[in-house]
């Protein structure tokens, strides 16, 4: 038996909805704040979407059953 075991990853998919925000915010982050910022941020989303495949549970309860997780907030 091997030393470690793998981790089965969850899998996730996006809404349409979703899908086309994330390219808006693309576009907005790209005008005003540049590539680099644009690829930083990006990257930072999606490994905000790996971690929570990896621990469903991180977050808070938000309503109804579901979790709510923010990325980055800034009102």
């Amino acid at each position: 038996m091997p030393a470690f075991a793998l981790k089965r990853r969850m899998i996730y998919r996006l809404s349409r909805q979703a899908s086309a925000q994330i390219d808006e915010i693309i576009r907005y982050t790209d005008k005003f704040f540049g590539p680099l910022q644009t690829e930083e941020y990006i990257d930072g989303l999606y490994y905000s979407f790996d971690l929570l495949t990896d621990s469903p549970k991180f977050g808070r309860d938000w309503r109804q059953g579901k979790r709510r997780y923010i990325y980055r907030y800034y009102g």
